[in-house]
């Protein structure tokens, strides 16, 4: 019984050992990408991919680019009301020239009262909000990369 209990002891050890975690995802505090194309074919990537995601454009300063789309039930709940209009998301990317290569940064945010002078804006700062527009900026990246 005795020679049974080490035995399992050292099988537990040696399991125990050899085992590793991952670290987890490093976090987010600004997602960014650099595209090794110029300006003009990223703006395009851009306005395509979030097309396709089902956002509108919104204000263009500069080179500042929104989009919005309605957003889902949860934060129409948390941040509007019966009698407000619903909730939006809304995405904020800035393109700058490194180079030969565009720069893009990104944030986003909830807006409720959308179009009137009661309209707020509140960043998202969830880190999964973060990590979300991080894959956004990704495939915006193969896109561009792919070409038109």
């Amino acid at each position: 019984m005795r020679a049974n209990l080490s035995l399992g002891m050292a099988l537990a050890i040696t399991l125990l050992a050899g085992c590793k975690t991952s670290p987890p995802p490093a976090p987010i505090t600004q997602p960014e990408v650099l595209i090794p194309r110029p300006l003009e074919q990223v703006a395009a990537a851009v306005k395509s991919t979030l097309a396709d995601r089902g956002y509108l454009p919104g204000k263009t300063e500069g080179g500042t680019l929104t989009f919005d789309r309605t957003a889902d039930f949860g934060p129409s709940v948390r941040f509007g009301s019966l009698c407000d209009k619903p909730a939006w998301r809304r995405i904020r990317l800035t393109l700058a020239r490194e180079g030969a290569a565009t720069r893009v940064t990104a944030s986003g945010a909830v807006v409720t009262n959308r179009g009137t002078a009661d309209e707020r804006e509140e960043k998202d700062t969830r880190a999964s909000g973060a990590h979300q527009m991080q894959a956004v900026l990704d495939q915006i990246r193969e896109r561009a990369q792919a070409g038109p």
